[in-house]
């Protein structure tokens, strides 16, 4: 039983001769639902994030679509992106009962790493089995001071997820990351058996948080989260060791993470 999401591709080869680009300078943009596990009748979030991380531009704005299929996905609300600087951009909703939503920033001091523009939350309508689609595009983008068109160095990644029944949900709390020790980044999963306020944040040897990669309610389910090395303000941390911690109702886990450079 699958519900299979598309997401359109778009690959530029560049060889800028002069400047900072270089051969193979890209940018990453994704809107993958962030958990897992989607069940029919439950609302899955979307997190839309442009990954500058390998890019030697800030991010500064863009005009963006989301287009779903309405026969399996119902459009339930939004909120602004995370990534300091982006956390209000303006959104049209006239269109979301036809599958589709526009939105777009600016932010003059640009936005470094994985940025998150907008977190987007659609019920799952459809049959199980059933395929959809979700397409992301670009009309605009450009970098922070600058002002560079970044649209030919944009790459759309495509994604897949399986649709599985409500007693295929997970029975317990859970967390890990991978891979440990990294560079530039880790990917960290972890799991509720139910709603619930879910915190899971980055510190530092010192005990001062660097970095919030969760905080909010979430529905029960299977969730993956990236941490790219960075703090809240987007500036890459030096090398050494970090704790990860999850707190979710009366569960808490600590993980050891080591950064090398």
């Amino acid at each position: 039983m699958k519900l299979n999401i598309f997401i359109s591709s778009l690959t530029i080869s560049m060889f800028f001769l002069s400047g900072l680009l270089i051969a193979g300078d890209k940018i990453e943009a994704s809107a993958v639902p962030a958990s897992d596990q989607i069940v029919v009748g439950k609302i899955i979030e979307i997190p839309v994030t442009i990954d500058v991380s390998n890019f030697p531009e800030k991010l500064g704005s863009f005009t963006a679509t989301l287009v779903w299929d309405m026969e399996a996905l119902q459009y339930e609300g939004h909120s602004g992106g995370t990534t300091l600087g982006f956390e209000s951009p303006v959104v049209n909703d006239m269109h979301v009962k036809e599958g589709k939503l526009v939105f777009a920033h600016a932010y003059p001091y640009g936005g470094e790493g994985r940025v998150n523009i907008l977190n987007v939350k659609l019920k799952v309508i459809g049959e199980e089995g059933e395929s959809s689609s979700l397409k992301l595009s670009f009309s605009a983008m450009a970098a922070a001071y600058t002002f560079k068109d970044l649209l030919p160095y944009v790459e759309v990644t495509e994604g897949s997820l399986e649709l599985s029944d409500k007693d295929a949900l997970p029975t317990e709390y859970g967390i890990e990351n991978h891979p440990n020790p990294f560079n530039p980044s880790t990917e960290i999963k972890y799991q509720l058996p139910q709603l619930d306020e879910v915190r899971i944040v980055i510190y530092n040897v010192l005990g001062q948080e660097v970095r919030t990669l969760v905080d909010g309610k979430q529905e029960a389910g299977r969730y993956t989260v990236r941490w790219n090395g960075d703090n809240e303000q987007g500036y890459k941390v030096p090398s050494g060791m970090y704790f990860l911690r999850m707190k979710a109702g009366n569960f808490i886990a600590n993980r050891k993470l080591l950064l090398l450079k």
